[in-house]
């Protein structure tokens, strides 16, 4: 392994990306503590203005039903408002699992993502009614 594979950013990256089917597996702790660690990270780096805003995870790439279903996201904002009176919601949810972004050699364009992974599917602007006037996506 080559000294930057190895770097405490990569090895938190590689263990928040630990596949689903680890799970129950010796090693699944490790991504247990990368989302804590993740947590609390971004809790310490986030400009605390933002934490007025809902925070909205960005879904994965599987469908809630498909054992791929990853919730990392969902979770390190979880934690990231332990404590705080904070607004986390899932307010975008797949309709259809596709090939993970880092498996795909396409070119990232936000609009095209949006369009190709969302198509059809809006923000629930009924979800934040009453409630946080801005959303943040993570």
């Amino acid at each position: 392994m080559k000294r930057a594979e190895v770097s405490p950013i990569n090895k938190l990256i590689y263990n928040l990306k630990k596949p689903m089917d680890r799970r129950g597996k010796p090693e699944w702790h490790f991504k247990e503590t990368a989302i804590r660690d993740a947590g609390r990270m971004l809790r310490e780096a986030i400009n605390q203005e933002w934490l007025s805003a809902t925070l909205v995870p960005m879904p994965p790439s599987k469908t809630r039903d498909h054992p791929e279903y990853d919730d990392r996201l969902l979770r390190i904002l979880q934690r990231l408002g332990e404590g705080l009176t904070l607004d986390v919601r899932e307010l975008v949810v797949m309709t259809r699992s596709v090939e993970p972004a880092h498996l795909s050699d396409a070119h990232r364009d936000v609009q095209e993502f949006i369009a190709r992974r969302f198509p059809g599917v809006p923000i629930s602007v009924s979800l934040l009614r009453g409630e946080r006037p801005e959303a943040l996506m993570f």
